[in-house]
């Protein structure tokens, strides 16, 4: 067995395999099989970064609180009794009484929420965060 490197057509190595070299073997589409000599001489790509579909409760309140967007109280009183943090509650009080309710309510019961979910959404806008602003906080919850 010999090392190879997999690398993109940026010439950036996605990966290294170990491979007889006699064997039958295709690389996935987009990628070429280099020898490790000339792989050696080449940069590692960058790791792509997914944004998740969905992170938890815990995450996301732990997130907005090192993003600044509520204090260290509000991450407590959210993560303890469901409280609504002021950021997010400002938003709450631009909606018509029921849907403020039933927003409460979704806040307040809510285990996972999704990338994509209306709340975040609305919340994104209201506080004019961009999608990569929101991918961002995505990702770095993810990680939590």
């Amino acid at each position: 067995m010999a090392i190879y490197y997999l690398i993109n057509a940026n010439n950036n190595i996605v990966s290294r395999i170990n491979w007889n070299g006699v064997s039958e073997y295709t690389p996935p589409n987009g990628l070429t099989i280099v020898t490790k000599e000339v792989g050696d001489s080449l940069e590692w790509a960058a790791p792509e970064v997914r944004v998740p579909l969905t992170i938890t409760r815990r995450q996301l309140i732990v997130q907005l609180l090192r993003s600044g967007i509520i204090t260290s109280q509000e991450a407590i009183d959210a993560a303890k009794t469901g409280a609504v943090p002021s950021a997010v509650q400002n938003y709450f009080n631009t909606l018509s009484a029921q849907l403020k309710l039933e927003a409460e309510i979704a806040w307040a019961s809510i285990d996972v929420y999704g990338r994509n979910s209306d709340l975040i959404l609305a919340l994104a806008a209201a506080r004019n965060l961009t999608s990569t602003q929101v991918d961002n906080i995505f990702i770095a919850a993810s990680r939590l």
